[in-house]
């Protein structure tokens, strides 16, 4: 059960909190879908629903205000931060050819997920 406290935060159980800003600060941030996992920036809000666009451009498409979270920058994004700790450390071990594939990696997420 979620219980909004007095400074825009949801409680989430006991001793969790998701800091979430008022519905009308959400417009020109980038976001998170936790439901489809992409990155996008809100464009506007019909009814219960907001308009998220890719980064790079393209199709909007929309979310519930539940189902988004405030990235305070791209590199947020959790796949983004895993596949570059990865590639980070294939480098650092000298494994050029597995940090190549991360790259390609990389690349290819954010083209489907942040494109």
């Amino acid at each position: 059960m979620h219980s909004t406290t007095s400074g825009g935060a949801i409680r989430t159980g006991p001793s969790k909190q998701v800091d979430t800003p008022p519905p009308e600060g959400l417009i020109g941030r980038v976001v998170i879908d936790t439901t489809c996992k992409r990155v996008g920036r809100v464009m506007g809000k019909e009814g219960p629903k907001y308009q998220l666009r890719p980064l790079r451009g393209g199709r909007e498409w929309e979310a519930s205000q539940r189902d988004i979270e405030v990235l305070s920058t791209l590199s947020g994004c959790p796949q983004c931060v895993g596949i570059k700790s990865a590639r980070a450390r294939a480098s650092a071990e000298g494994r050029t050819n597995a940090a190549s594939l991360l790259t390609v990696a990389l690349g290819r997420h954010e083209r489907s997920a942040h494109s």
